[in-house]
């Protein structure tokens, strides 16, 4: 989340504050907004796998509650 932020937030200061900025920013993060997006969908992807691999009873028990125990 935090990388999506920062390449929004970079491609605002952009258009805002012309290349300037932009160039600040490309030499402190040393990576472009694309690549930045492109890492953090990665991450997100990945999250949202281990994510479904642990969702089952042992972890999120009352999610699976039995509607015939009550």
């Amino acid at each position: 989340m935090t990388g999506f932020a920062v390449s929004i937030l970079a491609r605002m200061s952009n258009a805002i504050h012309g290349d300037s900025l932009r160039i600040k920013l490309v030499s402190f993060l040393a990576v472009r907004r694309k690549h930045l997006g492109l890492l953090s969908l990665f991450f997100l992807t990945v999250h949202i796998l281990m994510s479904l691999v642990l969702f089952s009873p042992a972890y999120y028990g009352k999610f699976f509650m039995d509607s015939k125990a009550s």
